[in-house]
């Protein structure tokens, strides 16, 4: 219903500015803008999956090897010491991103040698469906 209202009143501006403009000259705007936004939507997904595999994948996948290799609490500990409201929003994400809650608590128990694949399966599973 909305989108409807938006659609319809930039139909309208575009009717008055052509009234004043010309015709064809808002005709060959409405199509720039439908073939802007036809190319935007094309692209984002191709562009965004570049950026993060670019610039954030590599430096996130070191950070959480460090985190997981460095840290010296339990996860389970830590997870039962947070609010509930936090643990039913990590609740919420991994059942949205079919991502096992227990299986994500198991990627931070590993050992040192399982770290840099923890991260790998964390970053790619977890937050890389967020992000984009």
């Amino acid at each position: 219903m909305i989108l409807d209202i938006i659609f319809l009143a930039v139909i309208i501006i575009f009717i008055i500015s052509g009234a004043i403009r010309g015709f064809a000259r808002a005709i060959m705007n409405i199509a720039a803008v439908v073939a802007s936004a036809i190319l935007s939507n094309l692209l984002s997904g191709v562009i965004s999956d570049w950026i993060f595999n670019s610039f954030v994948r590599n430096d996130l996948i070191a950070n959480l090897n460090n985190a997981v290799t460095n840290t010296e609490i339990s996860v389970n500990s830590a997870l039962g010491d947070l609010p509930g409201w936090v643990s039913s929003v990590v609740s919420f994400f991994c059942n949205l991103f079919n991502f096992d809650e227990k299986r994500l608590v198991d990627c931070f128990v590993g050992t040192a040698s399982t770290a840099k694949l923890t991260a790998v399966q964390v970053t790619d599973n977890f937050v890389k469906p967020i992000l984009p």
